[in-house]
Order: C-alpha cells, then structure tokens, then sequence
C-alpha cells in the first residue's frame, strides 16, 4: 500500500504541471470607440478602422480561447458601434468579447 501511494506521487506531479502550462493566458486583443453619440470611430491601436478592416484585423488576431476587449469613452455608446464591433469580433472567432464602458452620470 505505501508503495502504491509513492508511485502516485511521482506519477501526478507532470500531469498537473503539463495541464497548467497548456492553460497559459493569452494577451487580450483590444479595441476601443470613441467618438460623439452620433458618429463614432473604431481603433485599434490608436489606428482608426472601419468594420471591413476590423473584420480582417480580427481574423488574424484569433486564436483559440483568445479574448476580445471593447472599451469606450462614451457615456452613451451607440448600439450600432457597440454590436457591430461585437458581431464582427465574435465572428472572427474570439472565444468571448468583454465590454467596459464609463458609467452613466444619471440613470434613466
């Protein structure tokens, strides 16, 4: 019995380093809308983009469980901005799209 838990213990070990060393964290990809309500930009980069280019960018940039970041400075990001971005960053093949805004100064 002592032998058997003292091949379990040397046999283990590798097996769990092997799985964290496969989990290791990619950077996240980031994109960021600025703008007026009306008409907003797309970077990334500090490079301005349209949704075709971002589209492109995206694909290359997708890795498997890679993930995407949308900030904004808007108070009030448009949906349009904010969906499409979403869609096309899904599309690309991000595992997940996270978004971080600046918070409303009142509530509606």
């Amino acid at each position: 019995m002592n032998n058997a838990r003292r091949l379990i213990a040397w046999a283990v070990p590798p097996f769990v380093l092997a799985a964290c060393a496969g989990q290791q964290k990619t950077a996240s990809f980031h994109v960021s809308i600025h703008g007026t309500t009306a008409l907003c930009t797309v970077l990334i980069k500090d490079s301005r983009v349209d949704m075709n280019e971002l589209l492109a960018i995206a694909r290359m940039e997708a890795k498997r469980g890679r993930h995407a970041t949308i900030s904004s400075e808007l108070t009030d990001t448009p949906y349009r901005c904010l969906g499409g971005a979403i869609y096309i960053l899904q599309s690309a093949g991000f595992a997940s799209v996270r978004f971080v805004g600046t918070p409303r100064s009142q509530p509606r």
